[in-house]
């Protein structure tokens, strides 16, 4: 006989799952214009596998605008998950 709670353990996780995927949503758009080449100021940046995300501010030196992300986290996940 199988006890309740082992029965319902894979539906629960199952609902847990569906539950955190759908809490963040990410679009982005790609930048197309005459400036797209820039120079920055310096800022705050978080580094993910090698990649520089720029928080707030800009690199202290050139860079070219590939595009914008927007993205909105739900509660309990974080933004650098969401990035990860």
């Amino acid at each position: 006989m199988i006890k309740p709670l082992c029965a319902a353990l894979p539906l629960c996780i199952g609902l847990a799952l569906v539950a955190l995927t759908g809490c963040a949503s990410v679009d982005y758009q790609p930048y197309y214009g005459r400036n797209s080449v820039q120079a920055g100021n310096g800022g705050t940046k978080v580094s993910v596998d090698g990649v520089d995300f720029w928080a707030n501010g800009s690199p202290p030196f050139e860079f070219k605008v590939l595009g914008v992300v927007t993205s909105e986290v739900g509660s309990g996940v974080g933004a650098k998950g969401l990035i990860e």
